[in-house]
């Protein structure tokens, strides 16, 4: 495996280069006090159809959507995958 990294790369887990592995959840999507807010709100699809970047999304959630569910605010610059 080490002939296929650059020399330059350190090898480790991932948790050595990051700070927070978490998932999140989509909050229900049959309230619409949930919808509609402020903050963006990303799908797998929005991360697997984006070539490197994503600068805004379709959906956007509420401070209560976030509240009343397993989604997670991330802030600008974060690396999802």
């Amino acid at each position: 495996m080490t002939d296929t990294v650059p020399t330059d790369w350190e090898i480790g887990k991932l948790s050595d280069f990051v700070g927070v592995i978490t998932s999140g959840g989509t909050p229900k999507v049959d309230n619409k006090m949930f919808y509609g807010g402020d903050i963006p709100f990303l799908k797998i699809a929005d991360l697997t159809s984006a070539s490197r970047y994503i600068y805004e999304s379709d959906e956007t959630i509420t401070p209560l959507g976030v509240e009343e569910s397993s989604a997670k605010v991330f802030p600008t610059g974060s690396v999802l995958t």
